[in-house]
């Protein structure tokens, strides 16, 4: 499939770049682009070329196709993720995250420090640590 050509207003405009002088044209300094609602947005000559290079390799479905960082892997593997999982749904739990803490370094040799730790079994396994709050004895 081939793109569409691409079609130019005046000497400033082209259908991707509305109000921003296209580098194709020789433009070399960074002007800004209206996307309609007022607001414009600041965009380099640079970012213009790479999306008009992008569009004539492969049209509009290779403008859209976004790359996306994979982001950083996580220092706990599966297994042990699966396993403290398990450990946690379990009634008795843990008595706290250091408790947590320590039982990852000692079974699994898993170093976290508590702040992370926290945030995977809170945010991420959206749970919490089971811990058997005292009781008078004459409530019970």
């Amino acid at each position: 499939m081939t793109p569409a050509p691409l079609s130019y207003g005046n000497k400033n405009t082209c259908v991707l770049c509305a109000k921003v002088a296209c580098p194709v044209l020789g433009r070399k300094r960074t002007r800004t682009l209206a996307f309609g609602s007022g607001n414009p947005a600041r965009l380099h000559r640079d970012t213009i070329g790479a999306w008009l290079r992008l569009y004539a390799e492969g049209g509009r479905e290779r403008l859209l196709d976004l790359y996306r960082a994979p982001g950083k892997t996580s220092r706990v593997p599966p297994d042990v993720l699966a396993a403290l999982r398990e450990r946690l749904e379990q009634p008795d739990g843990f008595a706290s995250y250091g408790a947590i803490q320590t039982w990852l370094a000692e079974t699994h040799g898993v170093q976290m420090q508590y702040a992370a730790l926290h945030k995977l079994v809170a945010y991420k396994l959206k749970a919490r640590p089971k811990v058997v709050r005292p009781r008078h004895i004459k409530k019970a």
